[in-house]
C-alpha cells in the first residue's frame, strides 16, 4: 500500500499500408498515467514477431535497452499522475507475411485497470519481386502485308514469387494484334496488348509471344513493352524494353509480284503467237 496507486495504460499505432521487405515502419507509443499516484519506475516492453527486425527505440524521459532485438525494454524512472511518455519503435520489414509487436507496461505501483496495460500493433509486410523484360521484334527486318513475330520473356529475380505478373505492349501504328502463337494468353485492345503470366516464382522465366501483320511499305515502326505484378519492384530500370523493325517488300512487294505474273503471263502468250505464225508459213 506504500507504494500508492497508478492506472497505466499503453497505446499504440502504426502504418495501415503494406511495408516492404527491407523498408523501414515507424509504431508510435504512449504510455499513460491516469492516478492517483505517481508511477514509477515504468517499464514497457515491446516484442517482435519474426516478420520484422529491430531498428530503433526511444523513449521521452528514458532509455530502450535492446540486447534482446525481440523483446526490447523500455523504462521511465517516474510518470506523475495525469502524466505521459510517448516514443517511437522503428522496425525494418524482414519476411512476407503479417508481424505483429506487442507492447506492455508495469509499475511496481497497484493498478486498479489493468486491461489497458497491452496493446498490439500488426503489419502487413509485402514481398519484393525483381522483374526483367527482354525481347521484342524476332527479326531485324518484316515484309509489308505479312505478319512479323515478336517474342518477350520474363524473369523474376526475386526474392519473392510475383502473382498477376503481365506484360502490356503497344504496337507501333502500322501493326496490329493477330494472333498469339505461345507462351502466355494475349489480349488486345487497339493497339494496346496485355500478355497475362499468372504467378512466376522467384528465379523462374515466362515468355509470351505473338504475331502481328505489318500494313505499312516502309519505315521503322517502333513499339514499346513493360511488365509489372502484384508486388512492389525494387529495380524498374529492366521493367521495360522498346523495340523496331525495318520493314522491305518482300520481293519487290505485293506490286512487284503482279508485276513479275504479268510479265510471265506476256512472255507464255508470245511465245504461243510465235508458234501459230511459223505454222502458217511452214516453218518449224
Amino acid at each position: 500500500a506504500a507504494l500508492g496507486y497508478s492506472d497505466l495504460a499503453v497505446n499504440a499505432s502504426g502504418t495501415t499500408a503494406p511495408v516492404d521487405v527491407g523498408s523501414a515502419a515507424d509504431i508510435s507509443f504512449t504510455v499513460k498515467n491516469d492516478g492517483p499516484d505517481a508511477a514509477g519506475p515504468v517499464t514497457l516492453g515491446l516484442a517482435l514477431t519474426a516478420g520484422v527486425s529491430y531498428g530503433s527505440a526511444s523513449i521521452a524521459g528514458g532509455s530502450c535497452d535492446a540486447s534482446d532485438p525481440t523483446a526490447i525494454l523500455c523504462t521511465v524512472p517516474s510518470i506523475a499522475a495525469g502524466s505521459s511518455a510517448s516514443g517511437t519503435l522503428t522496425v525494418t520489414g524482414a519476411a512476407e507475411g503479417t508481424a505483429a509487436v506487442a507492447l506492455g507496461t508495469y509499475a511496481p505501483q497497484r493498478d486498479l485497470h489493468p486491461g489497458d496495460d497491452t496493446a498490439t500493433v500488426n503489419l502487413t509486410i509485402r514481398g519484393l519481386s525483381d522483374l526483367a523484360l527482354r525481347g521484342g521484334f524476332v527479326a531485324g527486318t518484316a515484309s509489308w502485308g505479312k505478319p512479323a513475330r515478336l517474342s518477350y520473356t520474363v524473369t523474376n529475380n526475386g526474392p519473392t514469387d510475383a502473382p498477376d505478373t503481365r506484360v502490356v505492349i503497344q504496337l507501333p501504328n502500322t501493326t496490329a494484334f493477330l494472333a498469339a502463337t505461345g507462351g502466355a494468353p494475349c489480349t488486345a485492345a487497339g493497339r494496346t496488348v496485355t500478355c497475362a503470366l499468372g504467378t512466376g516464382a522467384a528465379g523462374s522465366r515466362a515468355s509470351a509471344e505473338f504475331t502481328v501483320p505489318v500494313s505499312a511499305s516502309a519505315g521503322s515502326p517502333a513499339g514499346s513493352a513493360s511488365v509489372s505484378s502484384a508486388k512492389t519492384d525494387p529495380n524498374t530500370t529492366n521493367n521495360s524494353v522498346n523495340s523496331s523493325v525495318n520493314l522491305v517488300e518482300n520481293g519487290g512487294g505485293a506490286l512487284g509480284g503482279v508485276a513479275l505474273g504479268l510479265l510471265f503471263a506476256i512472255l507464255l502468250a508470245g511465245g504461243f503467237f510465235r508458234s501459230v505464225w511459223m505454222k502458217r508459213h511452214g516453218r518449224r
